[in-house]
């Protein structure tokens, strides 16, 4: 499309996007004074020409589901995140149509909203090498965040799939648990640390991104991720997923290659979790494996699965990996059942309300089309009208 106009629902007001081949060239800013409805502040900027900014902290926030259902709530939450933080960040999205979407339908806490596509030249003959063909579009979108911010001078980032990863938690808390897993991984000096959402899941063996905090530090000998991705034999990287990981894979995704280089001190990997914090990934849930929900106990080591215990079944859960950090902010496991009962009236609010909706537009079908007289006069309908809705009473 050679020109658009987006309108962006806007937490301070709206905001509308004017862009000439898919690139906002001008941004229209209207801010609104909640004590004077009548009062708002007009902004223009061109945010093609604007200077990116390393003195803050970044969210990559990784998007290519159109499970509209749930990916919209999920990404709603990362930006309130980001926001509390107070940093930027940036969508890595392929999809235009997506993309239009997410602005159409998210209500944004902040202007600087930036789309970026992922860079398929990253590594390019290396990945083909190990990684397989159905996961590196993953694989390019979480490198592409590497590659930005050691461009642009971000010496850290939060690596984030935003469009499936849902914590039920209050924002605060949520930022809370984080910058404690920022401070981890910087008095521990590790490459990345990461939420634990498979690794206990796969025995201690597997070290995934998801919610991934990255430090673009180097070894004594100036080396960082990228030499030692470049340094991988794939025969042993085979090796490692027949033994260790019980795989017949001859090629996987980017996950399984960041396990192999933890498993062989290649680089610095580490996992944390936070106790009794429901966290979902709809990316790996369905109702065959609604398990997937999970949440970590505060004394036992163990994650536990909230379904189960909703109806009175058994406790379940798998036991905690040895080498996984606990954040533990002291939540009782009425934080998270609060927290769920909370969503669950909203949902119900929801419902009720859509219905009534539905119910008024019928009515309205039926005294139009079904119960109105061809030939009546004005008087004579009106009076019909009003005796219809004493009925419906």
């Amino acid at each position: 499309m050679l020109f658009e106009k987006i309108g962006i629902n806007y937490k301070k007001g709206h905001l509308t996007q004017l862009r000439i081949c898919g690139k906002t060239v001008i941004q229209i800013e209207h801010i609104f004074d909640e004590n004077n409805p009548l009062s708002k502040d007009l902004k223009i900027t061109c945010p093609l020409f604007k200077k990116e900014t390393n003195n803050k902290k970044v969210f990559y926030l990784k998007v290519n589901s159109k499970n509209y259902k749930t990916s919209m709530k999920c990404i709603e939450q990362w930006l309130d995140v980001a926001n509390k933080m107070d940093a930027d960040y940036y969508f890595i999205c392929d999809d235009k149509d997506l993309e239009r979407n997410i602005l159409k339908t998210i209500n944004f806490p902040n202007a600087d909203i930036k789309f970026i596509t992922s860079d398929r030249t990253i590594l390019k003959s290396t990945l083909k090498k190990i990684c397989s063909v159905s996961h590196l579009n993953a694989a390019y979108a979480t490198l592409t965040a590497y590659k930005h911010s050691e461009t642009n001078g971000i010496k850290n980032f939060w690596c984030i799939d935003a469009d499936s990863i849902y914590i039920f938690a209050q924002t605060n808390d949520i930022v809370k648990s984080l910058t404690r897993a920022e401070n981890i991984a910087e008095n521990q000096d590790f490459h990345a640390l990461t939420l634990d959402t498979e690794r206990s899941s796969c025995l201690g063996l597997k070290w995934n991104f998801g919610v991934t905090y990255v430090r673009h530090n180097q070894d004594e000998y100036g080396n960082g991720y990228e030499a030692y991705l470049k340094s991988i034999v794939p025969k042993k990287l085979l090796e490692y997923y027949r033994i260790m990981l019980g795989l017949n894979h001859t090629k996987s995704s980017l996950s399984d290659i960041f396990s192999y280089l933890k498993a062989t001190s290649l680089l610095k990997l580490a996992t944390f979790n936070m106790t009794n914090i429901f966290v979902i990934n709809w990316n790996l849930c369905n109702f065959d494996d609604i398990s997937r929900m999970i949440c970590t106990g505060t004394t036992d080591k163990t994650q536990h699965v909230p379904f189960y215990d909703a109806l009175l079944f058994k406790p379940a859960g798998i036991k905690v990996a040895d080498d996984v950090i606990t954040i533990d902010l002291k939540f009782t496991q009425n934080y998270n059942r609060n927290y769920v009962s909370k969503i669950l009236l909203e949902s119900a609010h929801n419902l009720i309300s859509t219905q009534q909706r539905v119910s008024a537009t019928q009515m309205k079908s039926t005294i139009t089309f079904q119960n109105m007289p061809s030939k009546e006069s004005p008087k004579g309908l009106k009076s019909k009208i009003a005796n219809l809705f004493k009925n419906k009473k």
